[in-house]
């Protein structure tokens, strides 16, 4: 079990800040750094980027600052039991290392400190220690993997945009509208969605229209072409074309197959 004591996300500090704990904190103390930072974690020293985690043992003494200006980090204070702390590799205890998808994990920060204030009391408990254990997932998926891809600040953007096309494709517009909504080029844009989900996006808007068809004709009594206009096709032939296409059969013969 873990027991949350305090914690912030996106909590900035003055360049004048320089925390610094001789004697180490009776507490874990984790962080997701996201300024320039110099670390010292019992005398070893790292000069680290943005977009950092640090797990510190309690006890274990540590100072950290931004010689260059504001620094900038989410955080938690927390308690358990030794073995409890079985869901961070011991290696990754007071070492930075670097994050791939840092909005995320401040998502999860800021649902766990909800939790941990607002849930009704009998949840609390089980709510806090599974958010907790998904932050560790990620951070350990993180420590393990390196070599992942580095961090961009429009993953976070990108992977929410997907997550509402897989919702209602339907409404999804063409890839210069998806680009204007995240607020980059459009050639930059399709360059990251290949990127980052390995197919482009127009393929993939049609792959998820397909899909959604694909449900309505086996589990609805909707006409095909009415399938057709509420996945978001003007034009039924259109639609039937590149059924098809991706299926091999027309929607008739798909609604129609054991």
């Amino acid at each position: 079990m873990f027991n949350i004591i305090n914690g912030g996300i996106y909590t900035r500090h003055p360049a004048t800040f320089f925390m610094e704990r001789k004697h180490g904190f009776d507490r874990y103390v984790l962080l997701i750094i996201k300024s320039e930072s110099l670390l010292t974690i019992q005398e070893r020293k790292w000069m680290i980027s943005p977009n950092n985690a640090l797990l510190i043992t309690p006890h274990t003494p540590y100072s950290y600052y931004n010689p260059n200006g504001q620094y900038i980090d989410d955080w938690l204070h927390f308690e358990c039991e030794k073995e409890d702390l079985s869901c961070f590799d011991e290696k990754s205890h007071n070492t930075p290392f670097a994050l791939s998808n840092p909005v995320l994990l401040t998502t999860y920060f800021q649902q766990l400190l909800y939790e941990n204030n607002y849930a009704p009391f009998q949840l609390r408990k089980s709510h806090t220690d599974n958010l907790f254990h998904i932050i560790a997932d990620h951070l350990m998926y993180d420590f393990h993997n390196p070599a992942v891809t580095p961090y961009s600040p429009y993953l976070y953007p990108l992977q929410k945009l997907r997550m509402e096309m897989q919702a209602a494709p339907q409404n999804a517009g063409n890839a210069k509208e998806a680009a204007d909504k995240i607020g980059i080029s459009l050639s930059y844009f399709q360059h990251l969605y290949k990127k980052f989900f390995d197919i482009s996006y127009q393929k993939d808007l049609i792959q998820m229209k397909i899909s959604n068809a694909k449900e309505l004709l086996r589990t609805t009594s909707l006409s095909v072409e009415q399938i057709a206009y509420s996945c978001g096709y003007s034009q039924p032939v259109h639609f039937f074309r590149q059924f098809q296409n991706i299926t091999g059969m027309s929607p008739g013969r798909y609604r129609n197959t054991p």
